[in-house]
């Protein structure tokens, strides 16, 4: 048990100095009884140092005379603080020529700014916030229950219930979608034949020849279009928030098709007020009698702005001076019906909606005016263009004339 005690005791006096014994002879004391105690090794004996163990105390003084006279000495008084010297320099003047430098500088930044503004477009809207978001997916579904598109689910059902219940309503209403681009598709093929005069009929009407033109960009969208249904039908009220293009006319719920003809009348708008000045410049540099605005001239001006006027016509920016003129040559297309059916009769005979989608195409506000002024609107523009019959190249160009004086209602 106290083999190590034995072990140690043997190197201690190698270790230690006899100087160190006496100089902290407390230390060894103990370590000395714990040796002698354990081991037959002898050592020399070790007293404390007197100097080491001397303790100096003071007596304290009980004279009470020297102790009231001590009490009743005056405290001394604070030094009184010197009041601090706040060293705050005058405004210094400003120099003359500086001061007009400095003025010069604004005006010069904006005009940088503006000629920047040709050179990038503007950065892209915001997206929705994620709470936006799931709001207008919900008053969507709502809207959709309300209208009868939807049927709503039982009063007593779970909430995984409610969600089964939705997926399920979405999927017929694609379902029946998809079934009806399929089912017009025979009398979309009658129609053509009549308008390539193959087949017996009368000419097609305005709505024939519009029914072709949506069915042949429905066809386009069918087969991204059922790709994401099948892989994540859950996206699709998604799609038709953030890019409502990619839907068939058959697939978007009433409230949708408002959410977007609401976003292009905002997109034409900031158009409008971003590049205003560039169409106010080409409008002056018209030539002719009425004016006209030459294709070509749409070189001379930058992308920005050829952009800006697509989203006024509602179409497509990928290649903006081509779907100009695409726009364009399809609007005279249409003016060709509309004179024929209207003009004769200064009657128009479009429901709200198919006035309002007319105006649109045409880059003409209508926003919130009631429909006799819509529809003055849109015999002005027939009698305006039906003088360019036979000059159809310069009836492009007097459309396009009209439509770079875009001036949002209100503005």
């Amino acid at each position: 048990m106290f083999a190590p005690a034995r072990r140690n005791a043997g190197l201690i006096p190698s270790l230690v100095r006899p100087t160190d014994l006496y100089r902290h002879s407390s230390i060894l004391q103990a370590h000395a009884s714990l040796v002698t105690g354990c081991s037959s090794h002898s050592f020399p004996s070790l007293n404390p140092s007197p100097i080491l163990l001397h303790r100096y105390y003071s007596t304290p003084n009980t004279d009470p005379a020297r102790r009231e006279q001590r009490d009743s000495a005056p405290s001394p008084t604070p030094q009184a603080k010197e009041p601090k010297v706040v060293l705050r320099p005058g405004p210094i003047k400003p120099n003359s020529s500086a001061t007009k430098k400095a003025s010069s500088t604004p005006s010069s930044s904006k005009k940088d700014t503006n000629d920047a503004s040709h050179l990038h477009p503007p950065p892209p809207p915001s997206p929705l916030h994620p709470h936006d978001v799931k709001e207008a997916v919900a008053q969507d579904l709502q809207e959709a229950y309300v209208h009868g598109v939807f049927k709503p689910p039982p009063p007593d059902a779970s909430t995984l219930g409610k969600w089964w219940h939705t997926i399920v309503q979405y999927t017929k209403f694609y379902y029946n979608g998809v079934k009806m681009v399929a089912t017009r598709a025979p009398q979309v093929r009658e129609i053509r034949a009549r308008l390539k005069g193959t087949a017996p009929g009368p000419p097609p009407t305005r709505a024939e020849v519009r029914m072709v033109a949506l069915h042949e960009q429905d066809v386009r969208k069918m087969v991204p279009f059922i790709m994401i249904v099948i892989i994540a039908e859950e996206l699709i009220p998604l799609v038709a928030i953030w890019a409502p293009w990619m839907l068939p006319s058959t697939c978007v719920l009433p409230i949708q098709r408002a959410r977007i003809i609401e976003g292009k009348h905002r997109a034409a708008v900031e158009a409008s007020a971003r590049s205003g000045s560039t169409f106010a410049e080409l409008r002056a540099a018209a030539k002719g009698d009425p004016p006209r605005v030459s294709l070509a001239a749409l070189s001379t001006v930058p992308r920005l702005a050829q952009t800006d006027l697509c989203r006024i016509l509602h179409t497509s920016g990928f290649f903006p001076r081509r779907n100009i003129e695409k726009q364009l040559r399809a609007v005279a297309a249409d003016d060709a019906l509309l004179i024929r059916e209207i003009l004769p009769t200064k009657r128009v005979g479009l429901t709200d909606e198919e006035l309002a989608d007319a105006l649109a195409d045409r880059g003409i506000p209508h926003e919130g005016l009631p429909r006799k002024q819509q529809e003055k609107l849109l015999l002005t523009w027939l009698e305006d263009v039906a003088r360019f019959a036979e000059q159809p190249e310069e009836g492009l160009e007097r459309r396009l004339y009209l439509v770079l004086g875009y001036k949002p209602l209100g503005a």
